[in-house]
């Protein structure tokens, strides 16, 4: 039996319980009410979610396809069946079904289904997912994406017959099968709906104490299956050094607060991140520094050969209007940007993204440029950038959170 709702009056201190009602009764229908609630806010599946596809035709002419995929944080394949009211005797095999059906998968195929879900393009798409799932780079997303398949049934009811399977086939099965009891509730009074959701299987203290078994269980093999010596080589230890000259320049206010564990691997690149982390705005923006070492031959300026290497500096705001900014924030990010373009010397390369609040920065450096004096050299480059620009786009980002009534008390040094 769901958890019971009451409406409590402070004054009077009357208690009145609300109507536990069902959605069939109500006019509520399964794809346009119920699943557009779970796609539009996720949080009612009580995790961070990120939706990739709804109702997905994998095999052309399966006239039974799954209702929601999402990926979860930790980069599994989240199978979400959806009954109306009663969940039936088949839910759980029928969901079993898709989730075979998407074991293999692989990362690029599930790229492609968020790319064709949302629209955009497959380069955005990927970061996306590798920000969803905290991936170092594209070796760690190809590693995470789809290691394991996890179901998520919702229903108002849930016969015995359903949980006593499900109980057995995560005990003995090995498998991650959740049962989220979502319940519409009724306000005579006031004439409104209310909507319940509770995880009858597995109890809340019980899935908390899962999610951060296995958290830490990934994080323990992905350490064993990503790091290969890059948490100790030449290269990053070359970042941290930067990181470390650039930290020592810059002033309090301006110190940048989190830094990469190792310098990230895709494709014949290396790059590390550099970012701020833990407060306003930054809680409400994704917003960093990174410095890329292109290790490939240039192949417009072919005198460089693939042990020289293309330090890039970048400066990104591309999931800007996600984290809050609106139209106007982006561009005026974009307007600084190319300001900053015209006014920099004829020695730095100096790019904008196509795509996003983004821009770049850099210059090939000799293979030697892996010494102190290239540490050095890099560091001088992008010390004076993050100091002009930082103050500039926090106050963009401060103004436009106030405009949105969003928490700005953090305060701002003006350019």
């Amino acid at each position: 039996m769901p958890n019971r709702i009451f409406r409590i009056e402070p004054d009077t201190k009357s208690v009145q319980e609300l109507e536990a009602t069902n959605f069939a009764g109500n006019g509520f229908l399964e794809t346009k009410d119920v699943h557009e609630w779970l796609v539009s806010h996720p949080g009612l599946l009580g995790e961070d979610l990120l939706v990739i596809q709804r109702e997905h035709v994998n095999v052309v002419g399966n006239r039974r396809r799954p209702d929601i995929i999402a990926v979860d944080r930790d980069g599994n394949l989240v199978i979400v069946e959806v009954k109306r009211d009663d969940a039936g005797l088949d839910i759980y095999w029928q969901a079993a079904l898709y989730a075979a059906t998407y074991w293999p998968r692989n990362a690029a195929e599930i790229v492609e289904m968020y790319s064709s879900y949302t629209s955009v393009d497959v380069d955005e798409a990927r970061n996306n997912l590798a920000q969803h799932i905290d991936a170092e780079d594209a070796t760690g997303l190809e590693a995470q994406l789809n290691r394991k398949q996890r179901i998520i049934l919702v229903a108002r009811t849930f016969p015995r017959e359903v949980t006593t399977t499900v109980l057995w086939l995560n005990e003995q099965g090995g498998l991650d099968v959740s049962c989220l009891q979502l319940t519409p509730h009724f306000d005579a009074d006031s004439g409104s709906y209310f909507l319940q959701s509770s995880y009858i299987i597995p109890i809340p203290e019980t899935k908390e104490l899962m999610v951060e078994v296995r958290r830490t269980q990934q994080e323990r093999a992905q350490r064993g299956a990503e790091v290969e010596g890059r948490q100790d080589d030449e290269i990053t230890h070359f970042m941290f050094s930067v990181a470390d000259s650039v930290d020592q320049e810059l002033p309090g206010e301006l110190k940048l607060t989190k830094r990469s564990k190792w310098a990230g691997k895709g494709g014949d690149n290396r790059y590390f991140k550099l970012w701020y982390e833990g407060e306003n705005p930054w809680a409400n923006h994704h917003f960093c520094y990174s410095i890329e070492l292109f290790t490939e031959q240039n192949p417009v300026d072919h005198e460089h050969t693939d042990l020289d290497l293309l330090v890039k500096f970048n400066v990104w705001a591309t999931h800007a209007l996600k984290y809050g900014a609106n139209e106007d924030q982006v561009k005026n990010i974009k307007s600084i940007c190319h300001k900053l373009r015209e006014e920099m010397p004829d020695d730095l390369k100096f790019e904008e993204s196509k795509s996003g609040a983004s821009f770049w920065v850099g210059k090939w450096v000799p293979s030697q440029g892996l010494s102190q004096g290239g540490v050095e050299n890099v560091a001088s480059a992008i010390t004076p950038l993050v100091q002009r620009l930082t103050p500039q786009i926090r106050a963009i980002l401060n103004e436009g959170d106030a405009s949105v009534g969003l928490d700005t008390t953090v305060p701002v040094e003006q350019p």
